[in-house]
């Protein structure tokens, strides 16, 4: 029943293209320690890896609160927007400040994934079983989230990390229009009698 409503599917195919721009995340700190990107030590970059705490707290705080009131689409769409820049950023800059923003970035990112994810699972649920709903959820996501990171680093070992990210920041524009586009905000449907609609179509 889950997977007969239109917009669920949506943000499904939308989540996984997200989390395949942005498996890369270890491998930020395997550039940063390389000479292309600028050869930072060890414990410099852990210290530096503080901003994406600084970062998830940041996003779990304002975008929870934004989303609560305004609809977790909009953080969902704030936290690819974030990957993109944190891959742009590793792309074309290197050193200690270009450490530090590709960090940052990647903890709202990954903060906007966590609080906006996890509520649109439950707004996309289009009938009363939440729990069929998100043990769904959870096994299909879950094994985009495993697989994919594996892949990556087969990409990196053929082409490099660079071409990595490249291909990453393709696939996160992707997930950031898909999103635009094809994601609705699921209390806009709840509120129109869209979703209804659409579970009665299915």
């Amino acid at each position: 029943e889950s997977l007969r409503d239109r917009n669920y599917r949506a943000f499904l195919v939308g989540r996984i293209l997200a989390s395949a721009g942005f498996c890369v995340v270890p491998f930020l700190a395997i550039y940063y320690m390389s000479p292309a990107g600028g050869g930072l030590p060890e414990g410099r970059l852990v210290s530096y890896g503080a901003a994406m705490t600084a970062g998830i707290a940041v996003a779990n705080l304002v975008l929870g609160r934004l989303g609560d009131r305004r609809g977790h689409r909009l953080g969902i769409l704030v936290g690819i927007a974030m990957q993109a820049l944190a891959l742009a950023v590793a792309l074309v800059s290197a050193g200690r400040e270009s450490c530090l923003l590709a960090y940052l970035a990647t903890g709202l990112a990954t903060g906007a994934s966590w609080v906006s994810g996890s509520n649109l699972v439950l707004e996309t649920c289009p009938h009363h079983s939440r729990i069929a709903h998100i043990t769904l959820s959870n096994l299909l996501l879950g094994v985009a989230t495993v697989t994919l990171p594996l892949l990556a680093g087969l990409v990196a070992e053929v082409a490099g990390v660079r071409q990595l990210f490249a291909g990453s920041l393709v696939l996160s524009a992707a997930a950031l229009l898909w999103f635009l586009f094809c994601v609705k905000e699921p209390r806009a449907l709840a509120g129109n009698g869209a979703a209804e609609s659409d579970l009665a179509e299915g």
